[in-house]
C-alpha cells in the first residue's frame, strides 16, 4: 500500500544529508504517530478540509479550527487496529471527504482522515499517516455526519 502525494496536491518536506545542507542546520525526518488514539494526536499547525478535491484550510485563528479537532476526536469510540485494506492512491484527497491535520517544520507527518458518513459498512472511516509513499489506514471511526454538516456550512 502507498499513497501518492501528487494525487493529493500535498506538499512533502523530505529529509536532507547533512553533506548537502550549505548552514548548519539539518532538516529532521517527519515522525509517524501513534494512530491508535487520534485523541493524543499532536495539534496541527493546520487542519485542511478537502471535498471532492477542493481544500479549506484552517489555522488556530479561525475559530472553527478547535471544533473541528474536537468534533473528530469524538468520532474514536475503541482503540484504532491497523487495517488490512488497500488504498487506491490515485483518488485519496481528488474524490470525497478528507481532513487532513497539516505539521509544520517536518515535525510529524500529516495524518488524513477519510470522511464517510452513515451508513459506513466497510471500514471507509480511517486514519492514516502519510510519509510520502506508505499508508497505515487505522479504523474503525465512527461515522462524520454532525462533522461534515460542520464543514460544510
Amino acid at each position: 500500500m502507498f499513497l501518492s502525494l501528487s494525487a493529493c496536491n500535498t506538499p512533502v518536506s523530505k529529509s536532507v544529508p547533512s553533506s548537502s545542507v550549505a548552514s548548519s542546520h539539518t532538516q529532521e525526518t517527519a515522525k509517524a504517530q501513534d494512530l491508535s488514539n487520534i485523541t493524543s494526536l499532536a495539534v496541527p499547525n493546520k487542519v485542511v478540509y478537502v471535498h471532492n478535491g477542493i481544500r479549506t484550510t484552517y489555522t488556530n485563528e479561525n475559530p472553527k479550527f478547535q471544533n473541528i479537532i474536537e468534533m473528530n476526536a469524538v468520532r474514536q469510540t475503541s482503540t484504532l487496529e491497523a487495517l488490512k485494506l488497500a488504498i487506491d492512491s490515485a483518488t485519496v484527497a481528488k474524490q470525497g471527504d478528507y481532513l487532513i491535520y497539516e505539521y509544520e517544520n517536518n515535525r510529524y507527518e500529516s495524518v488524513y482522515f477519510h470522511l464517510m458518513s452513515s451508513p459506513d459498512n466497510n471500514f471507509a472511516n480511517w486514519v492514516a499517516n502519510v510519509d510520502g509513499k506508505n499508508v497505515t489506514p487505522y479504523g474503525n471511526l465512527a461515522p462524520v455526519d454532525e462533522l461534515l454538516t460542520y464543514l460544510k456550512r
